[in-house]
């Protein structure tokens, strides 16, 4: 069961709620109902949109995931584990998820959190978290930053193909089940690649939220 825990977010000091496909929020006035709805569509953008370009080509915590779409440039197909790709997913999430926070409330992060300065400790944070996995967004001032634990790792199948007419500059990647087919413009390096792949990941991270349109194939791209 999927479940969604908001700390210090506005009315709301702690909450939390299990996510089924249809889900009542009932209260009085003012006691947050509005506030979990739009962090609940902040989720739900951030999983359905298209994620933001990471540039990993110097950071040593994504080493081992470029190292092994180095080995694989030549194959059609190989195995990589979810939690390799955990690092760039934290990266691009957090950068996604702020993004998304302040586009569907239309105010300022500062505006959105409780900041009691009486007590420098108190955090903001939004948990999303089931059996397999948690995902936690610690929400400043200014900034948003993600933890992504795996509890059940798992392996992803991805499929290289290319696509040398392909309209999107670097090539697309579609998912079916576990699987990512990567249609990758030629002669992109594997930074790309694993951009592109990243893309697809995030929505075998939370399959609920992806779009009923979806289900068998999501398309996704590098802005």
């Amino acid at each position: 069961m999927l479940k969604l825990k908001v700390e210090n977010i506005g009315p709301i000091e702690s909450a939390e709620i299990e996510l089924s496909k249809i889900t009542a929020v009932i209260g009085p006035n003012a006691s947050g109902k509005t506030f979990l709805t739009l962090i609940l569509l902040s989720i739900a953008d951030m999983f359905q949109s298209p994620m933001p370009y990471q540039d990993i080509k110097n950071d040593e915590k994504y080493k081992e995931l470029i190292e092994l779409f180095e080995e694989n440039k030549g194959n059609t197909v190989f195995t990589a584990k979810l939690s390799q790709f955990a690092p760039i997913l934290e990266q691009q999430l957090s950068a996604a998820f702020r993004h998304c926070l302040i586009n569907n409330f239309g105010v300022a992060l500062d505006k959105l959190i409780r900041f009691d300065r009486d007590n420098a400790s108190e955090q903001s944070a939004v948990t999303l978290f089931d059996d397999n996995q948690e995902i936690i967004f610690n929400i400043t001032q200014q900034d948003v930053t993600c933890n992504f634990s795996i509890k059940n790792d798992f392996e992803i199948i991805i499929n290289q193909t290319e696509e040398p007419s392909s309209p999107r500059p670097f090539g697309y990647s579609t998912i079916n089940g576990r699987e990512i087919i990567l249609h990758a413009s030629p002669n992109i390096d594997s930074m790309q690649r694993i951009s592109l792949v990243s893309n697809s990941i995030k929505s075998s991270i939370i399959p609920e939220y992806r779009s009923e349109e979806h289900t068998s194939e999501l398309q996704s791209r590098v802005l």
